[in-house]
């Protein structure tokens, strides 16, 4: 059983009781539609599509989903578009895209990831050799990100399509 082998942490956050914030030793900012996702997919981790798009996420967040996707090899596409990721949320998810070898879509757009963020996601694609897709749509990483970015896709050779619109890069991130 493929459950077996999965990290149970965050799931096992998720099924506690929330009744008293003395009693939770995890951060509020804890989106609960991640430990309701978490919960929900516990037993089904052929889960095709982690659909998180407008659910709250923040960096905590990001982290359990993160760790959650590194043994998880059933999921392809990640949207986690119009979350509050970060560049910490980033940070974490860039791990798990360095061992994951199933994702060949995430979604980030709207994600407030900025140059930092996007810095950790090249450092991942530099290994990944699966991410196909990934949009960083209004992210604002500016012409910093964007070159960054394109030293790690001289190196990756899986991106094919790669979405940047809206993130302030002028002609010095564009050569």
């Amino acid at each position: 059983n493929y459950s077996n082998h999965t990290e149970q942490a965050p799931i096992q956050h998720c099924l506690k009781k929330r009744t008293m914030a003395e009693q939770d030793p995890y951060p509020e900012e804890l989106s609960l539609d991640v430990c309701t996702f978490l919960k929900a997919n516990q037993c089904e981790w052929q889960t095709e599509e982690w659909k998180l798009a407008r659910k709250s996420v923040a960096a905590e967040g990001a982290r359990y989903l993160a760790e959650a996707l590194k043994t998880n090899a059933f999921v392809t596409t990640v949207n986690l578009a119009w979350n509050e990721i970060g560049a910490e949320g980033a940070r974490y998810l860039a791990g798990a895209l360095k061992i994951n070898a199933s994702v060949t879509t995430i979604n980030l757009s709207n994600s407030f990831i900025g140059a930092e963020g996007v810095r950790h996601l090249a450092e991942a694609l530099r290994i990944n050799a699966f991410v196909t897709t990934i949009n960083l749509w209004n992210n604002g990483i500016g012409n910093e990100g964007a070159r960054t970015l394109a030293e790690a896709l001289k190196i990756n050779v899986s991106v094919t399509n790669i979405s940047l619109g809206s993130n302030r890069i002028g002609a010095e991130g564009a050569h």
